[in-house]
């Protein structure tokens, strides 16, 4: 965690050496689940995500940005399988949840208007850092109920693969003063799991943040020559 908040600050601190090049902070909430065709018993679960930014001025109203995240997603899951043995039934269930953590590059083109309104899309790589799946599996048999917790932190052993790819869109709103507040929603494209096998079984994570982020140096807002407004002639 430590050499993760050494990049961000480097990264943050770097993005003051050109003119037009502003960066900050930003952070917030996710709201994620899994996405796919044999995700059906996956539900969403709240997260949280947080990084630096850099934004590159093209040409007053376009921009460059570029992200650096750590984000947790992953999903909640309720499991019901049913299985005969012998002359009785026995039913399990799985009640748990499924957390990912990554650390993200973002890549977006930035559109921006003069009452401060912006628009984002882009990319989104990612690799994970750290993953954790846990619950608790109950089986009933007969007048029997065996109840039992577990738990487990390795990726391979989940079924993850650690690369991530999204496609990022967004919406959002910049204070002159350097305060943004936004919603975006990261929709992945790589299949996250690795026992899928073919098409039909992919699993792709599926994500929707709010965040709020500072800009430093002043944000938008409909301030002529500020960031997000028109340019000086």
């Amino acid at each position: 965690m430590k050499k993760i908040l050494l990049l961000f600050l480097l990264f943050a601190s770097s993005v003051f050496c050109f003119g037009q090049l502003k960066g900050g902070f930003r952070a917030g909430a996710n709201y994620s689940t899994f996405s796919g065709d044999s995700t059906r018993n996956y539900k969403y679960k709240f997260g949280y995500h947080g990084g630096a930014f850099g934004n590159y001025d093209l040409n007053g109203m376009t921009s460059v940005e570029f992200e650096v995240n750590y984000s947790s997603v992953g999903a909640s899951y309720y499991i019901k399988t049913t299985q005969g043995v012998g002359n009785f039934l026995a039913t399990t269930i799985l009640d748990g949840s499924t957390t990912l953590n990554y650390i993200y590059g973002d890549l977006l083109l930035q559109i921006k208007t003069d009452a401060g309104v912006f628009f984002q899309g882009g990319v989104q790589p990612g690799y994970l850092l750290s993953a954790l799946d846990k619950g608790t599996s109950t089986t009933t048999f007969s007048s029997s109920t065996i109840s039992d917790s577990y738990s487990q932190t390795n990726p391979d052993s989940i079924g993850i693969n650690r690369f991530d790819m999204a496609v990022c869109v967004g919406a959002g709103y910049a204070l002159e003063n350097g305060l943004s507040f936004g919603l975006r929603a990261n929709l992945g494209i790589a299949d996250i799991s690795i026992n899928s096998g073919n098409n039909d079984l992919r699993t792709h994570n599926l994500c929707f943040q709010f965040y709020a982020a500072f800009a430093f140096g002043g944000g938008g807002g409909n301030k002529k020559g500020s960031w997000g407004g028109r340019r000086r002639r």
